[in-house]
């Protein structure tokens, strides 16, 4: 009677013990690891947008001057109200060769916008402010105009980052340059311009 006395005095104790002395312990749940940042290319070489025409509105008062004022037009996008503040002499490529370069202008133009809206293959509204945009640009042994215009910059509403690549290469019919009677330049226009945009987004954690 004593031993059983004894072993039920145990199994009361035992069972008044608080819960946590018994429960195993739990390590707390493991976090998450980064995500990467996600990177989208579009290019009109794959059919991912189409461009209309860039222009350049001589307000500098012709080619290469101060003032002058950029813009693009395609579907999706449109970039406008750089200002040409600095030209520089350079080494520049020329578009749609291997690795082919020669003697140029390096151009800076700076206030631009970028404006992406859903109409294009990016489905989202990005706006780049306060760009600055840099244009290098040569003329080929019979006169035509070329040139790669690059720029970068962030939406500061989504946190997207964007890099713009565009090339282009004039001929007889895809280039005008508009003057006054008084021989006066307006403006020059191009159409048909190609275009790389990557958009970063960042990480959803």
């Amino acid at each position: 009677m004593r031993k059983i006395g004894l072993l039920s005095f145990v199994i009361c104790f035992l069972l008044a013990l608080p819960v946590p002395l018994f429960a195993q312990t739990e390590s707390p749940p493991a976090e998450p690891p980064p995500q990467p940042d996600e990177s989208v290319i579009f290019t009109t070489e794959n059919g991912d947008f189409v461009t209309h025409f860039w222009k350049e509105k001589y307000f500098g008062g012709g080619d290469g001057k101060p003032g002058n004022v950029l813009m693009a037009v395609g579907k999706g996008f449109i970039f406008q109200n750089a200002v040409l503040t600095k030209v520089e002499t350079g080494t520049v490529p020329i578009p749609y060769t291997e690795g082919g370069s020669q003697s140029g202008y390096v151009t800076t133009y700076e206030g631009g916008q970028l404006v992406l809206n859903p109409r294009g293959p990016w489905k989202d509204i990005i706006i780049l402010r306060d760009v600055t945009a840099t244009n290098m640009s040569g003329r080929d042994g019979e006169g035509y105009l070329f040139f790669t215009l690059t720029f970068s910059g962030e939406d500061l509403k989504s946190g997207a980052f964007v890099d713009v690549t565009a090339w282009f290469y004039a001929n007889d019919e895809n280039y005008e340059k508009q003057v006054t009677r008084k021989g006066k330049p307006v403006f020059q226009r191009g159409y048909g311009f190609d275009a790389e945009i990557e958009i970063t987004y960042p990480a959803e954690n």
